[in-house]
């Protein structure tokens, strides 16, 4: 099942049936109806990671929505700020080759000079802010 957001049209996109819920949930346009870059999306939802105090479905769901904008691909729906085996699928998926660490409340993840790193009391909340500064530094 999928659906065209109504403020942008999805740039002719469908959006699938994980990402329904309202034009709020458009990958394109985030319920702006203004078409958003990879990178903008990647800094809100990295702003909302660093004030997570606790896994949150709510951010899951964003984290898929981010995944699909950037690759135009869709994955699972899991608990991605709970798992740490749920976001090191994030990273293996969002980022083919590069190398990943966390350690306690700290993760980095990298490839050749370029590294990334993220901070939080989750240690999975922490990779997927290492991940999502990645792919911001990718798409620049």
């Amino acid at each position: 099942m999928s659906a065209k957001c109504e403020d942008c049209s999805g740039s002719g996109r469908e959006m699938p049936a994980v990402l329904l819920g309202g034009s709020r949930d458009c990958p394109t346009c985030n319920g702006s109806g203004f078409i958003q870059s990879s990178a903008t999306r990647h800094i809100n939802l990295i702003t909302r990671l660093d004030a997570a105090s606790e896994p949150s479905r709510e951010l899951d769901r964003e984290i898929c929505k981010a995944f699909h904008a950037a690759t135009g691909k869709t994955i699972d729906f899991l608990v991605y700020t709970e798992s740490l085996d749920a976001a090191i699928a994030f990273v293996r998926e969002m980022l083919p080759g590069w190398h990943w660490r966390v350690d306690y409340r700290e993760a980095v993840v990298w490839r050749g000079n370029t590294m990334t790193s993220g901070k939080s009391k989750q240690p999975a909340i922490a990779l997927l802010i290492a991940a999502l500064r990645a792919a911001e530094e990718e798409s620049k």
